[in-house]
């Protein structure tokens, strides 16, 4: 899970950052509303979600999240299998049958998707 279900207090509510590292990793933060990290985030937020249900953070649930929760943008997200976040702009070139590496990534580069 990417993060503990201790860390979600349900008196608090919560956001998900979308998150990349430099060698393409994908990644989850869970943010707090009203703290430092939601009114200044990292460099590695590329999207942000509106808030999301308690009940589906302490699940760690991503897909349905991902289902039920849009970005800031009003836009969806999704989640593959592996727990990768994709933009929609991202899945639809996919689902054009561009390679990987002519998808138009956010990121500026290729996801670490898993091996064959």
């Amino acid at each position: 899970m990417i993060w503990r279900r201790s860390d979600v207090d349900d008196s608090k509510q919560y956001k998900l950052h979308l998150c990349a590292s430099k060698d393409g990793r994908r990644f989850y933060k869970l943010v707090e509303i009203g703290s430092d990290a939601d009114n200044a985030p990292s460099e590695d937020v590329f999207l942000i979600t509106v808030p999301a249900p308690n009940n589906l953070l302490k699940k760690g649930d991503l897909i349905s999240i991902s289902e039920l929760v849009p970005l800031n943008n009003g836009q969806p997200f999704f989640v593959d299998d592996h727990g990768i976040w994709l933009a929609e702009s991202e899945v639809k070139e996919m689902e054009a049958d561009l390679t990987l590496k002519t998808v138009q990534w956010i990121t500026g580069q290729t996801p670490k998707f898993p091996s064959r």
